[in-house]
């Protein structure tokens, strides 16, 4: 093995009307949660503001920090490890389903939370842990409805 790659990122699971916002570069098939790289000196919860508003154009209101995750790929010859600081977040002003990317080589989709299972969703392991909280999700909400 070559080179190794060190990376830490922050990422934002944005949840609104059963749906969950994607990013995905052009010219790929996968998806994945909105956010960047975390710079010197920055914190996570300051990196994902930036980020989103960098992509987005939009506020980011953080609700709480969710955990870390963990993800190693290699890519020819190329190690990369990436620690994902894991945020739960709302995106002001997106309440109508449309967000637009101020970035050429992004898009985002606001996705309902019952198709992830059908998705390229990388890392596999945000995928799994989306359809675990889809799964929470969907039963606070059938329980809320009940009463």
């Amino acid at each position: 093995m070559g080179q190794t790659l060190n990376r830490n990122v922050a990422r934002a699971i944005c949840i609104s009307d059963n749906k969950i916002l994607l990013a995905k570069s052009k010219g790929k098939c996968n998806f994945y949660l909105p956010g960047g790289g975390i710079r010197k000196n920055e914190s996570a919860a300051a990196a994902l503001i930036r980020e989103l508003k960098e992509e987005l154009d939009a506020e980011a209101l953080i609700i709480g920090f969710l955990g870390i995750i963990e993800n190693q790929w290699s890519v020819n010859d190329t190690l990369n490890y990436e620690t994902t600081f894991l945020f739960a977040a709302r995106i002001e002003g997106s309440e109508n389903g449309y967000t637009h990317s101020n970035e050429e080589t992004l898009s985002f989709h606001w996705t309902p939370l019952d198709s992830i299972n059908l998705m390229d969703i990388r890392p596999e392991c945000v995928k799994d842990l989306l359809l675990r909280l889809s799964h929470i999700y969907n039963l606070s909400l059938n329980t809320c409805e009940r009463f």
